[in-house]
């Protein structure tokens, strides 16, 4: 409840009054306290109870800069209303000139003051009129009229003396002297002190001491400044009481701040400024810019802290960079590594000569050398992945002990262990497994197989050398071999070709410029080698049928020098038959054979007119695969029938019939032998029967 305060005034000494006698040898001092009564009302009645009062004095009845006080006046008892109280502003204070009194009101020990308006006037009471002229006395006491030593009790606290003062000394420590001449001092004249308004300085004059005593600066009685001598390698403290060089460092300094450190034999180092900042044992020549609660840890030299909030170069990463963020963490002996910033980012220990950029939790492991994390969220390149990169994206990693791997970017994607030189260059949910795969991006890859290539979406090599390329359709696409090309492409694959031609699955269309005397270039074609170099060959479709080699070049399979129209192997065409290999210098497994059992096997072999089932209107003649395989067991199954079997077959079976003709010829020889000896025999028996 405000109290609302009625002031009367009652008597007011302004001060206790004292008397001076001409026969008196001393003037006695008088107190500085003067009493004020008033009446104090509570509720419309008389107040009563304990209440303190806070008094100041003013030279003006509102508003102005007080002349003394406030001063407070506790447990003022107030009876019906009624309080006196005694108030003391101390010497000096009243020098005759109008003064006004601001009463402030709280209830006992609440210390919570209202103002009461308005100011009340300081007016003298008689007596202190009176005493103005002293009574009986008037002007200035003159030395002659004090005889003797005037003692110290009899002298006001700040006595003032007009004209000149000898004395044989002065004892003190002279600090309430005033408006002393330089010139008086030691006999020096003003050119050898330092002025408040600055010095003309001269070669060889210096600001300072010169002992081996460290310099304070103070403001307001504080020490804002240190200067120590460090034998000969000055160290320089600025700031707070609580910045502190340790013992053994020398040209070290701490620029600002307060509860910073630098500790032993880290000389030549720096703090900024900020707070609770640390540089510690052995990191000398290291600099630590500000923030709060950031620390470059024993024998890190050489390293930069920027600032920012918790961050740490721990211990032996010497030569590093931390530059700010928040918790963010260089660990031991990962030397020459670089921290940008960001948030709960770490380069691990013996991850040295690392760059992580910034982000938020971003991981480089320990012993994962040489490697560089861009930024991001949450990226981590495990421990021993040396010479690694993962520019930036959102929980991609690069896992334990691969090396010389690179993730560009993209999200949740993953080089997997133990993988050498594996690549992804963006995407979502990507892995490599196998060391030289790459995914360039995409969707859901895989390259599992070594120096294998996965791309598109849901593509997966899974063997070495496969390449694997799918299209938007989400269902697997897996390679089933090593080195395998492999592309899904359900609109059709295009080479020089912008769309699929008739829905084919691959459509191959030769560019403009092609040879003269061969096809329109807007038809389809395939180039082999180099246009307009000798041995230039092609395939191409004129719309319909496939043609070879429209310019009457050798074609070849199985061999890089064909000289034949068409060369496959040791066999080859010349145009208009088929030449197969039969040289003896490529054979082996000799065998003789019966060409009589091979007759015979051809005289029971079926043979039957028949056409083929995709041309029913080409009549052919000859036996079937199967029964040719059963009766000879020749050729590679029992679904095909070589040429050179068929005709080698033919051949037996001619050697057999020609010995069987043979063996008749002999027969019936021998059978005319004896028919013309029966004859001639029949010719004598007759001839002698006559």
């Amino acid at each position: 409840m405000k109290k609302k305060m009625i002031h009367r005034l009652g008597e007011l000494a302004l001060l206790a009054l004292s008397t001076l006698s001409p026969q008196c040898s001393t003037v006695h001092a008088q107190g500085t306290a003067f009493t004020y009564q008033g009446r104090l009302n509570s509720s419309g009645g008389p107040a009563n109870g304990s209440y303190d009062l806070e008094f100041t004095l003013y030279a003006t009845n509102v508003t102005g800069t007080a002349l003394a006080g406030p001063v407070t006046n506790a447990a003022v008892m107030v009876t019906n209303g009624l309080f006196t109280a005694a108030v003391d502003f101390g010497e000096g204070v009243f020098a005759g000139g109008n003064d006004w009194l601001q009463i402030a009101l709280s209830t006992n020990g609440a210390n919570s003051f209202s103002l009461v308006s308005p100011r009340q006037q300081l007016t003298p009471t008689p007596y202190a009129i009176f005493a103005i002229t002293a009574s009986n006395l008037s002007g200035t006491v003159s030395a002659a009229q004090i005889s003797g030593a005037v003692a110290d009790g009899n002298l006001p606290a700040s006595p003032t003396v007009s004209g000149t003062v000898t004395a044989s000394f002065f004892s003190g420590n002279g600090s309430n002297v005033t408006n002393v001449n330089a010139a008086a001092l030691n006999g020096l004249n003003a050119t050898n002190f330092w002025q408040l308004g600055g010095n003309n300085v001269a070669a060889g004059q210096i600001l300072g001491s010169t002992n081996s005593q460290p310099l304070e600066i103070r403001v307001a009685g504080v020490r804002v400044g240190l200067f120590s001598p460090s034998a000969g390698n000055p160290d320089i403290v600025f700031g707070g009481l609580q910045n502190v060089i340790s013992n053994g460092t020398g040209a070290a300094s701490i620029l600002g701040g307060s509860n910073n450190t630098i500790g032993a034999t880290c000389d030549y180092s720096v703090i900024g400024g900020g707070s609770y900042g640390s540089i510690q044992t052995n990191a000398y020549d290291s600099f630590l810019g500000g923030g709060s609660g950031d620390t470059i840890q024993a024998n890190a030299a050489f390293s930069v802290l920027g600032g920012g909030l918790d961050n740490t170069i721990e211990s032996g990463s010497y030569e590093s960079f931390l530059g700010g963020g928040a918790a963010n963490t260089i660990e031991a002996d990962a030397g020459q590594s670089v921290l940008g910033g960001g948030l709960d980012n770490n380069i691990q220990t013996n991850a040295y000569d690392s760059f992580l950029g910034g982000g938020y939790d971003d991981t480089i492991g320990a012993g994962a050398a040489f490697t560089v994390l861009g930024g991001g969220y949450v990226n981590t390149v495990q421990a021993d992945a040396y010479y690694s990169f993962l520019g930036g994206g959102t929980e991609n990693s690069i896992e334990t002990n691969s090396q010389q791997c690179v993730i560009d970017g993209g999200s949740y994607n993953t080089i997997l262990t133990n993988v050498d030189g594996g690549s992804i260059g963006g995407g979502s949910f990507n892995q490599v497994s196998a060391s030289g795969g790459t995914v360039p991006g995409g969707f859901n890859n895989l390259a599992a197989g070594i120096q294998s290539f996965a791309a598109g979406n849901y593509a997966q090599a899974m063997y070495d050398g496969d390449f694997v390329w799918a299209d938007s359709q989400d269902a697997t696409f897996t390679s089933t071999a090593t080195n395998q090309f492999l592309v899904r492409a359900s609109g059709g694959v295009g080479i020089g070709a912008t769309n699929s031609i008739g829905g084919a699955a691959l459509t191959i269309r030769y560019p403009q410029g092609a040879p003269t005397n061969s096809m329109p270039s807007q038809d389809n074609g395939l180039g082999l080698g180099q246009f307009g170099v000798s041995g230039y060959k092609w395939i191409q479709s004129y719309g319909g049928a496939l043609t070879l080699n429209p310019l009457g070049n050798n074609v070849g399979i199985d061999t890089t020098n064909p000289v034949h129209l068409f060369q496959v192997g040791n066999a080859y065409c010349d145009g208009n038959q088929w030449y197969p290999s039969s040289d003896r210098n490529v054979k082996s497994g000799f065998q003789t054979i019966s060409p009589q059992a091979v007759l015979s096997k051809v005289a029971a072999l079926p043979i039957t007119r028949w056409h083929y089932t995709n041309d029913v209107t080409t009549t052919h003649l000859g036996p079937m695969a199967q029964d040719f395989y059963a009766a000879f067991q020749v050729g590679p199954d029992d679904r095909h029938i070589s040429t050179l079997d068929e005709g080698s077959v033919a051949l037996a079976a001619i050697q057999g019939l020609n010995q069987k003709v043979e063996d008749k010829d002999a027969e019936i020889a021998d059978l005319k032998s004896r028919l013309e000896k029966v004859e001639q025999l029949m010719t004598e028996k007759i001839g002698g029967a006559k």
